[in-house]
């Protein structure tokens, strides 16, 4: 299977897209496997080259493939959402000294390098002067790092608190419904 091929049948459900971001390479594979199925159940076709072109001909089977693919992202959605129950599951039941020490290095460390990081910035532009070339090389290696910082301390501070506090929170909505 040719995943352009199968990712470009996404013109048809680009909402799907959303689900996996800017993710693995293995969402990517299951994502176009995903459609490539759908399109080719929708259509009849076997070929997705076929299936595509069947597509763009006819709207009302556009519209029947969006259906079945929104059917299936909600498949999707719960498949993401019980992966991450088992990791949070995983996380309570294997003794989880070691994850906290990362996360709180991560939460007491990532801040103070970053300044860091925006300190030295600074300093190779001044030290740097005129060579243009190097200080964009310089500042834009500091500016990923920075950004993977961030990203990284973003996601400990969600898994502890928005999916943690998220979760408490419909225990207690469903108990108060009961």
């Amino acid at each position: 299977m040719s995943i352009s091929l199968a990712l470009g049948l996404l013109q048809f459900a680009p909402k799907l897209v959303s689900l996996f971001g800017s993710d693995s390479g293995s969402k990517v594979s299951a994502l176009a496997e995903t459609v490539a199925n759908v399109a080719r159940t929708v259509t009849g076709k076997d070929d997705l080259s076929d299936a595509t072109e069947a597509l763009k001909a006819d709207p009302q089977l556009a519209y029947q493939f969006q259906i079945a693919v929104m059917e299936n992202e909600t498949v999707l959605e719960r498949l993401d959402e019980q992966s991450r129950q088992r990791a949070s599951d995983q996380y309570q039941k294997t003794g989880h000294k070691q994850a906290d020490k990362i996360a709180d290095h991560v939460v007491k460390y990532n801040l103070p390098t970053i300044v860091g990081l925006v300190v030295a910035n600074a300093g190779a532009v001044w030290f740097l002067g005129e060579k243009g070339t190097l200080i964009a090389i310089v500042s834009n290696l500091i500016g990923v790092v920075i950004g993977q910082l961030l990203q990284e301390r973003q996601s400990v501070i969600s898994f502890f608190f928005g999916s943690s506090l998220g979760s408490k929170q419909k225990g207690v909505q469903l108990k108060g419904k009961e």
